[in-house]
């Protein structure tokens, strides 16, 4: 999703029931609501209108999206929106996003020919499946140049993903996948292409079999192969992800032989997503791409899929790679360009980014996995402190790679369960909060938390110093002028202490006190009261044009409560030249008109004619311009 699904994926078993013969559905307004179901008049009407297919489509995602579609209508904002969602589910990299703004910004970005406004060869522009290929060839270090012919552009990694799914299998066909594996897939090979993703369980605990939790060997890939067939069901390929999401782990290149040896006896396609290859930074960990191997097993069956969303923290340029030996398979996917083409502008500004390795080596790479480990590394400190907090032990992966960390929280689930997990899911909702739960990862375990540590490392950083116990994580500048329970809950690291100090039992209400009477709203005096009405704040941009002085940003705004959409900014009245003068009367000559007569008693109130009255059979004369109040006589003529 990118519009990631791994944001609102959850649970595949209640969304692959059949809902053609029954009318529950999930919720529309959280996900995996317990005992959601769509009235009866609202199923009558899907029933009637969609078919069998358009169904099971929309109640899969109306059941897996509606929490990220409640953040898109109402995301945090430290200025405009204290008490909007926090997303940290969400797959995206906001490390770097100043250094790639000013990247884009400057001159070589800036270009449009007639061919970019075209449409574009089906594989992509040959100009950027070069600098693909040449940019894979040096960072995946390779052993030979790779082939441009076997590049293919699409509009991102789910795109390339469903396409070789259609291509590589029929209906009912199904891959294995280890888990947990990220939950947008799931989108787009059952949904998509109707491909089953058969899960390669992993255990968390450590045995003599397994030297590291969530370890995939051959064994179990054997085990899980065979159970399989024992079901009749064809496996036509194995989906991996190196580095592993949402771990972090990083296969070594003899296990990466392994599994490709495994394929090859199994005849069995073999799908890589490499899309954090440049996002591991541990110095003492070395990423290996199965393209740098001498030789594969099977090349023909061996398909390499990366893009720049998660490397770049460009999620929004929709940009996804395949890179393929087989040709046959190349062909059969280039048709699928018609429907997930990138724009020629957007191909443009990817091939000079790809190109720039001055810039990527010097420059970015560096800083970008700096921060990383920063942002690792302040949020691993802050799950300590929690545990000594509150006598509390949270089992956590630290990996050297990606943008997570993987926690467990089964200490707060009571029985240990996927419905205790989905109730501990929504309190963490309550606190407008977004985690990504294990069951979105097809995990076998309940109770593990996927959180997103790639922010802004000065926010993470400032959130070190201990202000009290709810506010341990706040940063300082999230912390508001407001000490009521109601504004505190805008902080982003505070939420997570709290849901777990006060665990399930926690009621919404407790938290939405100063909500429930409405919103907290101050009045600057620059406030235009006419813009309210018309006109809402939507974008840091628009703020920031009409609130020029930013020193006192919570004091010349209005604090809404949480869901309230009605926070708007107010433009300033304007000054000089171009302000609104206040409307004046006209002065007017002495004898123009009759001077109206005191009022006394006796005198009866009624005003005197402005002008005479024309009398019958005379006109007035205006020349070219309506005649004005309290201006000149006019002259009076006779009508012929």
């Amino acid at each position: 999703m990118s519009a990631d699904g791994s944001q609102g994926s959850s649970k595949l078993s209640e969304a692959n029931t059949d809902t053609r013969n029954t009318s529950q559905a999930p919720s529309l307004v959280q996900q995996n609501q317990p005992g959601a179901r769509w009235s009866d008049s609202e199923a009558t009407f899907l029933s009637h209108t969609l078919s069998n297919r358009g169904i099971d489509i929309s109640t899969f995602y109306n059941s897996n999206f509606q929490d990220y579609e409640a953040y898109q209508r109402d995301k945090y904002h430290k200025f405009l929106n204290t008490l909007g969602f926090l997303n940290l589910g969400i797959s995206e990299n906001k490390l770097c996003t100043e250094l790639m703004t000013a990247r884009l910004h400057q001159g070589d970005m800036n270009y449009i020919e007639d061919v970019l406004l075209q449409y574009p060869n089906s594989r992509g522009h040959p100009f950027l499946r070069e600098a693909v290929a040449q940019f894979l060839t040096y960072y995946c270090r390779a052993p030979h140049c790779l082939h441009v012919g076997n590049v293919i552009v699409l509009s991102g990694c789910c795109a390339v993903f469903s396409a070789l799914a259609m291509v590589l299998c029929d209906p009912g066909d199904s891959f294995l996948v280890p888990t947990p594996f990220y939950g947008g897939f799931i989108f787009g090979s059952k949904m998509y292409a109707n491909v089953e993703l058969i899960p390669v369980h992993l255990e968390s605990e450590i045995t003599d079999t397994n030297t590291q939790p969530f370890q995939l060997t051959v064994g179990k890939l054997e085990q899980a192969l065979l159970e399989a067939k024992s079901k009749y069901k064809k496996v036509k390929g194995l989906l991996l992800t190196n580095p592993q999401k949402p771990m972090g782990d990083v296969y070594s290149k003899e296990s990466l032989k392994e599994f490709l040896e495994f394929a090859k006896r199994n005849e069995l396609h073999v799908v890589i997503d490499e899309i954090y290859m440049l996002s591991v930074f541990d110095d003492s960990v070395t990423f290996h791409s199965v393209l740098s191997l001498e030789s594969l097993p099977d090349p023909n069956k061996t398909h390499v899929i990366w893009s720049t969303s998660k490397d770049f923290g460009i999620t929004g340029f929709r940009f996804g790679v395949l890179y393929t030996h087989n040709e046959d398979v190349a062909l059969a996917v280039s048709p699928f360009g018609y429907f997930h083409s990138i724009s020629g502008i957007t191909q443009y500004k990817l091939c000079r980014l790809l190109r720039d390795r001055d810039w990527i080596d010097k420059v970015y790479l560096p800083t970008n996995r700096s921060r990383l480990r920063e942002a690792h590394a302040c949020v691993s400190e802050k799950l300590h402190e929690l545990e000594k907090l509150h006598n509390f032990e949270i089992t956590f992966h630290s990996r050297s790679s990606g943008l997570y960390i993987w926690i467990n929280l089964q200490k707060l689930l009571e029985p240990c369960t996927f419905e205790e997990e989905l109730i501990l899911y929504h309190r963490f909702l309550d606190h407008k909060l977004i985690l990504s739960r294990g069951k979105s990862y097809m995990c076998k375990e309940p109770g593990w938390f996927r959180l997103t540590f790639a922010e802004n490392p000065p926010q993470l950083k400032e959130g070190r110093k201990p202000h009290g116990d709810d506010l341990a994580w706040v940063p300082e500048e999230r912390r508001g002028r407001a000490g009521a329970l109601g504004l505190q809950v805008q902080a982003r690291w505070a939420r997570i202490p709290r849901v777990l100090a006060r665990g399930r039992f926690r009621t919404k209400e407790a938290d939405t006190d100063q909500a429930s009477a409405g919103s907290q709203r101050l009045s600057p005096s620059w406030c235009d009261p006419r813009l309210r009405r018309r006109q809402r704040l939507s974008s840091p941009a628009h703020f920031a044009r009409v609130c020029p002085s930013a020193s006192e940003p919570l004091a010349q705004i209005a604090l809404p409560a949480p869901g309230n959409r009605s926070c708007v900014a107010r433009r300033p009245r304007r000054q000089g030249a171009l302000a609104v003068r206040v409307a004046r009367p006209r002065r007017t000559p002495a004898g123009s008109r009759p001077a109206v007569p005191q009022l006394g008693a006796g005198t009866p109130a009624v005003a005197p004619p402005l002008r005479p009255e024309p009398s019958r059979g005379t006109e007035v004369s205006t020349g070219d311009s309506p005649a004005k109040l309290g201006g000149p006589p006019r002259r009076l003529r006779k009508a012929k």
